[in-house]
């Protein structure tokens, strides 16, 4: 159910066309006619007229006074502006004339000092002319009895009576001026009408001179009411709790309560749910408010009425009825179900004006920068907080509810952290999302702050325009240094580092694995440094590694650095204002930059491994830091898990790699190999070569030795050797440490055919049944998943018959293609390390492609 379709608006909300000059109640137009319909004709007027217990004990006095039954003969009205004063005194208008009483409207605004005098006023209107109370003095209390028991019952209404005086204040007459002579007459005619049974006087005050013309009109306006306060009574005629209603009543055709009652009462369940509502007699209590203010949040009014309406020159009726009529307009045909202070549309300028002239032109750019621009801080917060939210533009909404509980005459200002979760919130959004919410609003705003637990606006620029402002002026050499420096910081001593080295001769040339972090990927630069140190080739191209930087985090990175920077800049700035909280919090940002941000983003940007291999680099993301270890035991270790740096070697990969073509090899070889050879196997460290050799030769793999005078001897085999890479140690094949044998030769499988016959001794004859005992097939078929397990099948009935089965697999692969690092690796590697599995041959035809 949508809001208007519960709450119906009048015709003239409906259709646009409720003007502020409908709301601006004048009690002169009224009485000249010219007012607008809704106030000169008194059906419609008190149709659309709230009568509050203030105006129907105003009313009911008048009434009786006006019958001479006695009363308060002198009243004075005194509310903030736009209070309701003057609606009051329309309402007297059409009933005394209902009453059969006459009536004298005196309007101060309406009034020219320089030819309208009071006194004038009342003869004029009472009896048609100015003859008795005519001149520049005003005549004394007798005359105006005169006039006005002639007229009984009679009702003076005076609004704006300070303005007047204030504007008579320069007219001179005589020794004194206008302004003293009206005062005197003020006092004279409460004294007639207070003689007078059927005579009565209201007046309009505001309840100070704030708003008026400065220290004159303060003094004016206390010395008025000095003279009024002596023998008038005082009322209020809108009490704050009657607000509601009166702007239901002018608004509002009529509201269907029962159907209000299941929308209120679906988003109290919300605010339990949440926790935004302790019990259940704040329940009933928030209800209560909200039946009354429906289809506006109770905090709408209470906002406007009791924040925005303390500003001086705020109307608190007619401003706020302007305003609702305005919000109500907005959502017409939406299917809100009732509004709330984070609907008002901000970005509508008839709205934004009505705000701004009492707050000051410079929140127009506060405006702009935070809420109503297209590239607004809170507009980037919409799409920030997650795809299941944007919808519901919470960074706008919040932003617009902080703002609308940032103002006021006095000194309530700003909201809390719940009352923006009350405004924002509603069934599928977690109140938890809207803490996140302002929290990124307090981080990223130009405008908005956050102080005793309340958040609010300023014009003055917060810290995140500050820094803004001076990130601007940071060179981008400033930046290259810091990242530079805690690229450093974060580098430990796992791997001999270099950090954006400019001559390959600045990375050594050692055995130790090295990494080099590169400024920017550059992959000519990188294999100019794996080949040569200096101006000599390099000795140890497997060694080195190069850490460069994934260019999609570049931007974040050197944002975080400019932060870091102004932040650091701005605390060493003498010349710049801060507050107390301002220093403690610009201080807080540099210290978790410096500590916190700006580590994890350096390492986040130098995330991209290359390794080098035999036919150009292997790349390795290190993905997302995860914790404080320094960078370059994340690669070592990253290294190790992606099998480029062996924890171990079996003694089959050792065979294989570097005895299937040799009788001996020299252990020291093995391992400079390791070192020298870009994509070969690379080790942690020697020790590991040198327990993979142990194990290889206590297993019969192979054997150790010395090779002596060119000759090589076996020493140890089968048992656990001592490994020392010295000059003349060797790996010998193991036919080289075994004593040979003599070996029978293998006959190949046949089949008999026909039958066996021998003869006993005693020449019988026996008939032995048909068997093979050797079989030897050459099986020729492509490779096909499903039938691979036929065959093992098979082959394993067949391991159930003989003792000793072999196979010699012929594989052939073509068609297609495969690096060459992959073959090593995944492949024959793989291979190898299938325990007795021999490779007898290989045969691979090789392809050079550019990448």
């Amino acid at each position: 159910m949508s809001f208007q379709s519960i709450a119906i608006p009048h015709n003239d909300v409906l259709e646009g066309t409720l003007t502020m000059d409908v709301f601006a109640a004048n009690l002169w137009d009224v009485f000249t006619g010219e007012a607008h319909e809704e106030y000169k004709n008194p059906n419609l007027f008190f149709k659309r007229t709230y009568e509050t217990d203030g105006l129907k004990k105003l009313l009911s006095v008048s009434k009786r006074r006006l019958e001479g039954k006695g009363g308060d003969p002198v009243i004075q009205l005194q509310t903030p502006f736009g209070g309701g004063k003057t609606h009051s005194l329309i309402a007297l208008y059409h009933k005394a004339r209902e009453w059969g009483a006459k009536t004298v409207v005196i309007v101060g605004t309406h009034l020219d000092p320089k030819e309208d005098r009071m006194w004038e006023l009342i003869e004029r209107q009472l009896e048609g002319k100015t003859e008795l109370l005519a001149g520049e003095i005003p005549p004394g209390s007798d005359k105006l009895k005169r006039i006005l028991k002639n007229n009984q019952p009679v009702l003076i209404l005076m609004d704006e009576v300070l303005e007047y005086l204030t504007r008579a204040s320069g007219i001179k007459v005589g020794d004194s001026n206008l302004a003293e002579q009206t005062l005197a007459f003020l006092q004279e005619l409460t004294e007639a009408v207070r003689s007078l049974d059927k005579s009565m006087m209201v007046v309009t005050l505001p309840s100070s001179a704030m708003e008026h013309y400065g220290d004159k009109g303060e003094e004016l306006f206390q010395r008025t009411q000095r003279l009024l306060g002596r023998m008038e009574k005082v009322y209020s005629p809108v009490r704050d709790e009657e607000v509601e209603e009166i702007v239901r009543k002018r608004l509002f055709d009529r509201i269907h309560l029962d159907k209000a009652e299941e929308v209120i009462d679906e988003f109290l369940n919300y605010l339990e749910e949440e926790g935004l509502i302790s019990d259940s007699s704040e329940r009933l209590e928030y209800r209560k408010r909200f039946l009354r203010s429906y289809p506006f949040q109770p905090e709408v009014i209470e906002i406007l009425y009791k924040r925005w309406g303390t500003f001086p020159k705020f109307q608190r009726t007619r401003g706020v009825l302007r305003l609702l009529s305005l919000l109500i307009r907005e959502y017409l045909g939406s299917s809100k179900q009732f509004l709330r202070i984070s609907d008002f549309p901000l970005w509508r300028e008839e709205i934004r004006e009505e705000l701004i002239k009492h707050i000051g032109n410079e929140y127009e750019g506060v405006l702009a920068a935070d809420i109503t621009s297209e590239n607004s801080n809170s507009k980037k917060i919409d799409s920030e907080i997650g795809k299941s939210y944007i919808g519901y533009k919470l960074g706008t909404k919040a932003a617009i509810t902080v703002f609308m509980y940032s103002f006021s005459g006095g000194k309530d200002k700003g909201a809390t952290a719940k009352e923006v979760k009350i405004s924002c919130g509603e069934a599928g959004i977690p109140s938890s999302v809207l803490v996140e919410v302002l929290d990124k609003l307090k981080d990223e705003s130009f405008y908005m702050r956050y102080d005793g637990g309340k958040y609010f606006f300023s014009s003055r620029a917060n810290l995140n325009r500050i820094i803004l402002d001076r990130v601007e002026s940071i060179r981008e050499e400033n930046v290259r240094e810091v990242m530079k420096r805690y690229l450093r910081i974060g580098l430990g001593g796992v791997m001999e580092c270099y950090v954006w080295p400019k001559d390959t001769k600045e990375v050594g040339d050692s055995k130790k694995f090295k990494l080099i972090v590169m400024e920017e990927r550059n992959e000519e630069k990188c294999m100019e440094i794996l080949n040569y140190y200096g101006e000599r080739q390099r000795i140890y191209r497997n060694t080195v590694f190069f850490l460069c930087p994934k260019e999609s985090e570049r931007v974040t990175t050197e944002k975080l650095i400019k932060e870091y920077l102004a932040c650091k800049s701005i605390e060493e700035d003498k010349n710049i204002i801060l507050d107390a909280a301002d220093r403690i919090e610009i201080e807080k940002k540099r210290r978790r930059l410096m500590k916190e941000d700006l580590p994890h983003q350096v390492r986040n940007l130098y995330r991209i491994i290359l390794v080098p291999s035999g036919d150009g680099f292997k790349e390795i993301d290190l993905g997302i830091p995860t914790n404080n270890r320094k960078i370059d035991e994340e690669v070592f270790e990253k290294l190790k898990v992606e099998e480029e740096i062996l924890d171990g070697i079996s003694p089959k990969l050792i065979l294989e790699k570097y005895l299937k073509e040799k009788d001996y090899v020299r252990t020291l070889d093995i391992w400079e190999s390791t070192l020298r050879v870009p994509g070969e196997v690379r080790l942690a460290n020697r020790e590991i070569l040198a327990e993979g050799i142990i194990n290889g030769v206590e297993s019969r793999c192979f054997g150790l030795g010395t090779e002596e005078k060119g000759n090589p001897l076996c020493k140890h085999f089968g048992k656990r050797p001592n490994v020392t890479f010295r000059e003349n140690e060797i790996l010998l094949r193991k036919e080289m440490c075994e004593i040979r044998s003599i070996k029978t030769p293998v006959r190949k499988a046949r089949k008999d055919r026909g039958i066996e016959i021998k003869r006993k001794e005693r020449g019988e004859v026996i008939q032995k049944s048909e068997e093979i005992r050797e079989i030897e097939l050459t099986l020729t078929l492509p490779f096909i998943g499903g039938k691979m397990a036929d065959l093992i099948r098979v082959f394993n009935f067949l391991k159930t018959k003989f003792d000793n089965l072999e196979m010699t697999i012929d594989l052939r692969a073509s068609s297609g293609g495969i690096s060459k690092r992959d073959y090593e690796n995944k492949v024959k590697e793989a291979l190898i390390q299938i325990g007795e599995l021999k490779i007898e041959r290989e045969k691979t035809n090789n392809r050079v492609s550019e990448n």
